[in-house]
């Protein structure tokens, strides 16, 4: 430093190799006298940087702008959508979009929006000489959310279920888009904190830290109204994890329903019996009847039988909703998948070893269950990058305290992996915490044993 003789200056090589990338990707390109020195042809591409990269350019570094392109920016306008969002107090949000500036110079009808989208344009210009940005990237994420959460559309207005409210509450703060004055409804400012549970029950006593950590993060969701994949492997104890969960926050009132292969229900039955024996369990039987599922209690079904009283189940409210191997509805044009996804119950859990085992479809038939149109249409899911069991590993245990928001954001889940990781949690033996057992070494007893082969058969 020429001021200070003292002081040196040291260049950040990977701050401006990222920084070179960030520009690479914006569309400029390196001259080729000057390497250093990067343009940009085509108005198209002009007005894309400037309504997409550029806002986020000025979010992260100093930009300075010469003389001339300071007077340019001056003439442009950047649209961003006023949202007013009613809630009637039904199961419905209704909302309106106005597209305009802040300023309210330049605004944009909801058909001139749609046609620069379709043209892939982000600027157009003004009969008032001006010219508007659109941030055409984030309306498109918008626009495939909007579409994923299988909204009616009538004129301006857009109806969605209030079950998808966590997305387009996440979707409004990422893009930190305006909520109008007069609206009714607002997303949460934020969601409840993860915090490890105190147990002070028989059972909650005898679990292992990694199960404890486990019924945490299962009250996290509860406690947020999400829902989740509950995937250890088998012999980590799901189903004392979910006890724990139904121990530590029930649903007053409201029944519980556990779907479970018939083999595994005497499992259910039993663990119930052991730490919950003044809990009331019933098994759902052919015929079952509406009136039979008011109140409290545990009801345990087998799919078989989920799927003979459909009607019966659909018409009753349960607290929670259960899957025990859950793999069973990953083909979503069976009768138990659909049957599975019409259940009615304020919390849902999918328990399962093996959440993919061979196609895509196969997890996202349990997210149909769990949170319908988080993955899209099944014909989207198809479409989504190769994803398999060990990308639920990844993590492992730590998974559990990932930061969870209501809803991932929709096109930038472009890393399949990530779509369910707020909603999952996975535990393996092989990536294991210290308290989680390794049955093919630890504790493992040998005997040997002398074996005489009967006469005439080889030694």
């Amino acid at each position: 430093d020429e001021a200070h003789p003292l002081r040196y200056l040291i260049r950040d090589r990977d701050s401006e190799d990222r920084a070179r990338q960030a520009i690479l990707d914006a569309g400029f390109v390196p001259g080729r006298k000057h390497p250093d020195t990067f343009t940009l042809s085509t108005e198209k591409r002009v007005g894309e940087f400037l309504a997409n990269a550029l806002p986020r350019w000025q979010r992260e570094w100093e930009v300075k702008f010469t003389e001339r392109m300071g007077q340019f920016m001056e003439l442009c306008d950047t649209i961003e959508p006023e949202i007013c969002i009613h809630h009637d107090g039904t199961d419905w949000l209704s909302m309106e979009i106005d597209f305009r500036e802040a300023g309210g110079q330049s605004r944009l009808s909801h058909l001139e929006v749609h046609d620069l989208l379709r043209k892939e344009f982000s600027h157009r210009r003004m009969a008032n000489g001006r010219i508007a940005l659109l941030p055409s990237r984030a309306m498109q994420e918008f626009q495939e959310l909007l579409k994923d959460c299988q909204v009616q559309q009538d004129g301006e207005r857009i109806r969605l279920h209030r079950r998808y409210a966590g997305y387009l509450g996440e979707a409004l703060k990422t893009n930190d888009w305006r909520i109008d004055g007069a609206s009714t409804w607002s997303p949460p400012a934020t969601l409840h904190p993860y915090e490890p549970l105190a147990l002070d029950t028989a059972l909650g006593r005898q679990l292992r830290p990694y199960q404890s950590e486990g019924v945490s993060w299962l009250h996290y969701l509860a406690e947020n109204g999400l829902h989740g994949i509950l995937a250890d492997e088998m012999g980590l104890g799901k189903t004392v994890q979910t006890l724990a969960l139904l121990a530590a926050r029930p649903e007053p009132g409201l029944p519980v329903l556990v779907v479970a292969p018939a083999s595994v229900l005497p499992v259910w039955q039993s663990e119930l019996a052991r730490f919950f024996p003044a809990w009331a369990v019933r098994l759902v039987e052919s015929d079952a009847q509406p009136a039979q599922f008011a109140g409290e209690g545990v009801w345990l079904a087998s799919y078989t039988q989920m799927r003979r009283n459909r009607e019966s189940l659909e018409a009753a409210e349960f607290g929670y909703a259960i899957l025990d191997e859950a793999q069973n509805i990953k083909n979503p044009g069976t009768k138990v998948a659909q049957t599975a996804w019409a259940l009615r119950a304020r919390h849902r859990l999918a328990l399962t070893g093996t959440p993919l085992e061979n196609r895509h479809l196969d997890l996202w038939s349990i997210f149909r269950f769990l949170m319908p149109g988080c993955w899209g249409s099944a014909r989207a899911s198809r479409a989504m990058p190769a994803i398999t069991r060990r990308s639920f590993h990844r993590g492992s245990a730590g998974s559990c305290r990932r930061s969870c928001s209501a809803a991932p954001r929709r096109r930038c889940w472009r890393n399949c992996p990530r779509r369910p990781s707020p909603s999952w949690c996975a535990r393996s033996r092989r990536r294991r915490s210290a308290s989680i057992p390794n049955w093919s070494k630890a504790g493992r007893a040998n005997w040997a044993r002398t074996c005489k082969p009967r006469s005439g058969r080889a030694p």
